[in-house]
Parts: structure tokens; sequence; C-alpha cells
């Protein structure tokens, strides 16, 4: 079996911090990923697990889950990992989100635009679904729903590097109406 140079020592050197400091999100996550790469995938999903207790709106991590079902060629296992983290929090907004880009990355355009439409209800403060769903109309061409969810994406987008471009979609969404 081959082995990434360096996985061992990583997922040492990492399990030295979280002695030191238990309660580490980033590094619990960061061993996640090593133990993914390392392919011990059950400890990898438990360590997620985990900081999603502690922080159930982690996107990194909630994206980690779908990418593990990915590596072990099982898509539908991250979709059901992502759908068991809804289920605990149904109000989880960013995993909602995560799951329709999940969905529209599989193609499965229409599902994704049915649970954005839902969430935003559930969720009205995440951006990610007003994202989704102005994006979704603006590509079909409805430029009065596609300012219809542009605003409320360029108000509640609190992530800088999707600020400008929330911001640009607007000016854009406001000219093409």
């Amino acid at each position: 079996d081959y082995e990434e140079p360096g996985t061992a020592e990583a997922e040492a050197t990492v399990r030295q911090l979280l002695e030191l400091d238990p309660d580490n999100l980033f590094a619990r996550e960061t061993l996640a990923r090593t133990l993914a790469v390392r392919g011990n995938m059950d400890d990898a999903r438990e360590e997620l697990n985990e900081v999603l207790e502690k922080n159930p709106g982690s996107e990194s991590a909630l994206r980690k889950l779908v990418a593990f079902g990915e590596v072990q060629g099982d898509p539908t296992q991250g979709i059901a990992d992502l759908q068991k983290q809804i289920a605990k929090n149904p109000k989880n907004g960013v995993a909602y989100v995560v799951l329709a880009e999940s969905l529209l990355e599989r193609g499965k355009t229409q599902e994704a635009y049915n649970a954005s439409l839902e969430w935003v209800k559930n969720a009205p403060m995440v951006a990610g679904n007003y994202r989704n769903l102005s994006i979704y109309y603006s590509i079909q061409g409805d430029a009065k729903k596609a300012l219809e969810y542009a605003r409320p994406w360029a108000e509640r987008e609190d992530i800088p590097q999707y600020l400008g471009v929330a911001q640009l979609h607007l000016l854009h969404e406001l000219e093409r109406s």
C-alpha cells in the first residue's frame, strides 16, 4: 500500500496539538483530512462529526463530509452524511447550501433549486441559499426573479471572497431588469 510521504508525521503532530488543545476545531478538521488521506475514512468521519457537534455551521467540515464520499467512490454516502447533519439541526442554513451545491455538482439542478427555495424559508439569513437561487434564475434568463434573490444575497453575504461577487451580480441584475 502506497502512503503519501509525511502523512504519518502530520497525523502525529496534529494529535499532539489536540492533546494540548482538544477544542481546536481547525486541528480536528486537519486530523480528519490527514486520516482520510491515509485511508482511515471511519475515523476521519468521526473527527468531522465531532467538529460538527461543536460547530454545526462549519462549511469546510460539511464540504469534507461530501468529499469523503467522493474519495471512497460513493458520492451518495457523502450526501447521506450531510443529510444526517441536516436532520440533527434542521435550521442549519450552511448545511442546506452545501447540500444544494453538491446536488448541482451532480447535475441535479431541479432538486437543488427545490431545496434552495425551501431552505430560504427555513434559514432566511444564510446568503448562500439566495446565491443559488439568484444564479439559477439568471441562467434561466429570468431577470426579475434573479434580482429578487440577488438583493438578499448581497445584503446577507458575510464571506469576504463572495461579497464582491454578490455586489457585482446585484448590479448586473439591476441593469438587466
